[in-house]
Order: structure tokens, then sequence, then C-alpha cells
């Protein structure tokens, strides 16, 4: 395991909020922090991640629902918000970005 792995990968103690510091706030990078926690879940659950961009459809990035339900609730244990509890009638992202733009949103 490398360097950046150690650093990425918290222990299940600590959760993601190793990779995002101590706090974080709206000041965080959403984009990098969604694809950095998309890329430690495959490689927590041994999954083969598709090369992520903002079209790449969820179903196609190579995540599973157990992936996405841990993205879920890491990123609202770190950004302290769930998008999707108050998504009722809402539409729910279809590709990477619209996941992330979803976080974004949230954040304001």
């Amino acid at each position: 395991m490398n360097k950046l792995d150690q650093q990425a990968t918290p222990s299940a103690s600590s959760g993601f909020a190793s990779v995002l510091g101590s706090s974080a706030g709206p000041e965080v990078p959403i984009r990098s922090t969604v694809i950095a926690l998309f890329e430690q879940v495959a490689n927590e659950q041994g999954l083969e991640l598709a090369a992520l961009s903002d079209g790449l459809a969820l179903l196609d990035s190579g995540l599973d629902s157990l992936s996405f339900a841990i993205i879920v609730a890491r990123l609202e244990e770190s950004l302290g918000v769930d998008p999707f509890s108050g998504a009722q009638g809402a539409r729910f992202p279809k590709t990477v970005g619209d996941f992330i733009q979803f976080y974004e949103d949230a954040l304001r």
C-alpha cells in the first residue's frame, strides 16, 4: 500500500474524515471529495471502477448499491448533509456529474 492509499483509507473508527480533514465545510471541494470516495469504496469492496467522468452513468461506474449506500452514509457523516432525505419528488442523479451537483446544491 503506498503512502497516498494509507492516507485515503480510513480506519473503521475514523470514517471518511481522515480524507476530508478535521472539519468538512462549504470550502471542501465536493468534486474531489466524491471522486476520492468513489475510488476508496470501490477499492474497499474489491470492485473495478470505470474511468469517472461527468457523463458516466452511475449504473456504469462499477459501483453497486451497497457501495452507494456506503458513499452516501460517509458523505452525510463528513459533510453533514443527506440530499436524498429531502428529495421526495425530486429527480435522483443518474450520472457522476449529477451526483456531484446534487451534493453541491445541497450544501448551498
